[in-house]
């Protein structure tokens, strides 16, 4: 026996207005939720082209800014730069925790690549034993390399610049 009380809509539908109007405004706000998310993630796609982009090596010497995943993205695509700037941040514990065997890796892949400063960091790293087995023979080696291929300005192949 169906009990019906003042309160009832006879014709409303058996889920109730309210819980269907509460359903409608989630889906809404759901929807422009999933294209906003949608949108942020084209937007740079769209709106900026390739050929505007601005290199690695460009947005740091403009002064940019830049985040731990922009660097990693850099470094895992073979940018020596970011390479070394990785390694920096391993060795220092700048943006994750303390990690030299990593900080080595990433000095050593730079290094191969023919940047000084990265050189001179994997040289001391073999010399004090830092991430890596102590090898003064290497430490000699990647020295003598950092030397020969740091710039005119700077020739100790140290990241500091002689004023």
């Amino acid at each position: 026996m169906t009990v019906i009380n003042k309160h009832d809509n006879l014709s409303s539908p058996s889920v109730p207005r309210k819980h269907f109007v509460g359903v409608c405004v989630f889906a809404s706000v759901l929807t422009v939720y999933a294209l906003s998310v949608t949108f942020a993630w084209i937007q740079p796609l769209v709106i900026t082209p390739a050929d505007t982009r601005l290199s690695f090596e460009e947005r740091l010497a403009s002064g940019e800014t830049l985040s731990v995943e922009q660097i990693v993205v850099a470094a895992e695509a073979g940018n020596a730069i970011a390479q070394r700037l990785l390694g920096d941040a391993y060795g220092k514990g700048q943006g994750m925790a303390i990690d030299l065997p990593a900080a080595f890796g990433w000095y050593l892949a730079a290094a191969e690549q023919g940047d000084a400063a990265a050189q001179a960091a994997v040289a001391a790293m073999y010399a004090y034993g830092r991430g890596v087995k102590q090898d003064y023979a290497q430490a000699a080696e990647w020295s003598a390399r950092s030397a020969a291929n740091a710039p005119p300005e700077n020739p100790a192949g140290s990241a500091i610049k002689n004023d």
